[in-house]
């Protein structure tokens, strides 16, 4: 790696008021190290990213009143969080134990790491929905896990296909019907609009609990990495 240093420094957003920096020698020197810490920050911004966007989704129901779009962007939101929480899990899982020390150096909390072993173990409440939905119903939509679904619904009596809102927004129904049965396979029927976002935003709940102990764990352990190895933590000065 080049040691030459031809850019300037990166800056803290104007709206920062604590920042944590070095040089670039941290990077020289821990190279794995680093490379793995990037993945954890990534890891932790999308999980808020994506937890923020579903919170957002159930708010804006609430607002506007519940429909089948708004059905399709919270279990989609859902789904979203749950692949990126199995990702994050799977990410940390061979680092687990230079992470926990990391993480306690920067006294992260015993009920967070208990939390998080419960997480790790697919013992939390949550873990059944994350290990449905993995990246195999977000993303990669898996045909195994559909024709199941599918299969299941040759029953009904009638199928809706896909519907348009006032708007002329296209939701396709029948793909929203098959997800939520993939992600509730226990379930015998699809949900009506009012039980569906029951269930979603129990989940909702469980979800945002392990948003906050995956991030807070991923956070404290880069925290720890960057205080033992001498970073300065900087405060903005108010402007009086």
């Amino acid at each position: 790696m080049s040691r030459k240093r031809a850019d300037p420094p990166m800056q803290p957003s104007s709206t920062a008021t604590t920042w944590y920096e070095s040089g670039p020698e941290l990077i020289y020197r821990y190279p794995k190290t680093v490379v793995l810490l990037a993945q954890l920050g990534m890891a932790s911004n999308a999980l808020h990213a994506h937890l923020a966007i579903a919170v957002y989704t159930r708010d804006a129901g609430d607002a506007r009143g519940d429909g089948s779009r708004q059905a399709r962007d919270l279990m989609v939101s859902l789904a979203s969080v749950a692949s990126v929480l199995y990702e994050s899990l799977n990410l940390a899982r061979p680092h687990l134990a230079m992470l926990k020390q990391l993480a306690n150096a920067a006294n992260v909390s015993p009920t967070a790491l208990e939390t998080y072993g419960r997480l790790d173990a697919g013992s939390h409440p949550a873990s059944p929905f994350i290990k449905r939905a993995r990246n195999k119903l977000a993303y990669h939509w898996d045909p195994r896990l559909i024709r199941r679904s599918v299969n299941a619904l040759a029953t009904y009596e009638r199928i809706v296909w896909m519907e348009l809102d006032v708007e002329n927004e296209i939701v396709h129904t029948f793909a929203h019907a098959i997800l939520t049965h993939a992600l509730f396979p226990f379930r015998a029927n699809v949900p009506d609009e009012t039980t569906g976002k029951r269930r979603a935003i129990v989940i909702l709940g469980q979800l945002s609990e392990a948003v906050q102990v995956v991030g807070d764990f991923f956070t404290a352990a880069v925290h720890g990495f960057i205080h033992s190895s001498g970073a300065l933590r900087r405060i903005r000065k108010r402007k009086r």
